[in-house]
């Protein structure tokens, strides 16, 4: 008996497997550091080795649902060592100012409307606060409110009021 096979029965699916075009999804708060043309390089599920990818093409609004701008990369696939549907850890560099001051997130105090950090000035618990930029969770980037060379303390910040005294120890990273 033969088989019936109606219009909408798939019988294959068609992958392009070289090139390969990488999907992903990037928040909002990180799409003004998406360009076309912008090198990424990503990896597939557990797997250390990273793979590179350029930026072909961004859809022009961010989605209302998920608060995310959808990206397209293409990546070479020579050797058919990427498998097309694999889940892929991405990454890539925002283009920020290289003076950029990071510094912990726990050094941040939350404010009724913002944040403060706490620094050392003259042996003494300064509040000063602070405008935030980027924030990932090691790290918090700092566009106002402190400089280089400021103390800013880490510990015991629960404890501090302002003007209290207070001694630092200098640890050059977190």
């Amino acid at each position: 008996m033969p088989l019936s096979i109606g219009a909408n029965t798939i019988l294959a699916t068609l992958i392009q497997v070289n090139p390969l075009r990488l999907e992903f999804s990037v928040p909002e708060r990180y799409a003004y550091g998406v360009k076309v043309g912008k090198e990424v390089t990503f990896t597939l599920g557990n797997y250390p080795t990273e793979y590179n990818a350029k930026i072909y093409a961004t859809e022009s609004v961010i989605d209302l649902q998920t608060r995310a701008l959808k990206v397209r990369a293409i990546c070479s696939n020579i050797k058919g060592e990427l498998i097309p549907g694999s889940f892929a850890r991405v990454s890539f560099t925002i283009n920020g100012s290289p003076e950029t001051l990071l510094i912990s997130p726990n050094a941040l105090v939350p404010v009724l409307g913002g944040q403060n950090v706490v620094l050392a000035r003259n042996g003494k618990a300064a509040f000063v606060p602070v405008e935030t930029g980027v924030r990932t969770s090691t790290a918090v980037e700092i566009v106002s409110g402190i400089n280089p060379g400021d103390t800013l303390l880490l510990s015991g910040l629960l404890q501090v009021r302002e003007g209290t005294p207070v001694s630092a120890n200098i640890v050059e990273s977190w």
